[in-house]
């Protein structure tokens, strides 16, 4: 009995590991039901298909559950948590990390959207040296935008290994403080959470928080990312971006 009991476990730990997605992109979802099934069809469409998608509700009073919902029974990639408060997007994101199951986590917000190449270009970058983080750089569009890809032009990586301080330069380009055009390998980010007290500039908090375990990252500079800047309500995190 207690040999059939280890191989059952054996067996289903090698199961789990089988499955266990590359990539788990995290995605809270507050107040975006205009813009979330083009953020959604960005990610499920990705060259990568091997990943899983955690959407987290933060109580959003429009139709985005119902859009959650249906999209997840379309696609079993998609794991959708729902909160039954409002908590903000710092609680939300700490509760995406919570329930990852990839060696690497991307965070995409929920009226963005990806190229359909970008998480297959920052995985192969970040697998060569084993880098703690991919980053690319964005494109900012507006609300009014139609969904455009730009051709990938040809590119050479630029290494780098931590820094102690984000310079000025590193900062204003937004290439250490934003989370969404970044792979981050999960042991990097270790147990290091979001501070659910703040509700702005969280994300450079978490990004700080980092430091300590950062020895090494690469940039691929080409712009793979969407950011739909022109939306009045991301001016700071706690109108929920």
């Amino acid at each position: 009995m207690n040999n059939l009991r280890i191989l059952f476990t054996l067996l289903l730990f090698a199961f789990e590991a089988y499955t266990k997605p590359a990539i788990s992109v995290i995605v809270p979802v507050y107040k975006t039901e205009r813009f979330l099934q083009e953020c959604l069809d960005s990610i499920l469409n990705q060259s990568m298909k091997d990943i899983e998608v955690i959407c987290i509700n933060d109580a959003s009073p429009d139709d985005c559950a119902k859009i959650l919902a249906e999209y997840a029974k379309k696609d079993s990639r998609i794991v959708v948590i729902n909160f039954s408060q409002n908590r903000g997007p710092s609680a939300a994101r700490n509760a995406g990390l919570d329930s990852a199951q990839g060696d690497y986590i991307a965070f995409c917000d929920s009226d963005d959207y990806m190229h359909p190449d970008m998480l297959q270009i920052l995985y192969r970058e970040i697998k060569k040296e084993d880098f703690d983080i991919a980053y690319c750089h964005t494109n900012h569009v507006g609300e009014s935008t139609i969904q455009h890809f730009e051709k990938i032009p040809s590119y050479v990586i630029e290494k780098y290994t931590t820094i102690q301080e984000p310079d000025k330069q590193t900062i204003s380009n937004n290439y250490f403080s934003v989370l969404w055009c970044k792979l981050y390998k999960k042991t990097t980010i270790g147990s290091s959470k979001f501070d659910e007290e703040l509700f702005c500039f969280e994300d450079i908090s978490f990004n700080l928080s980092l430091l300590g375990s950062l020895k090494k990252y690469v940039l691929v500079p080409a712009k793979l990312y969407y950011w739909r800047r022109a939306r009045q309500s991301r001016v700071c995190s706690s109108l929920h971006f």
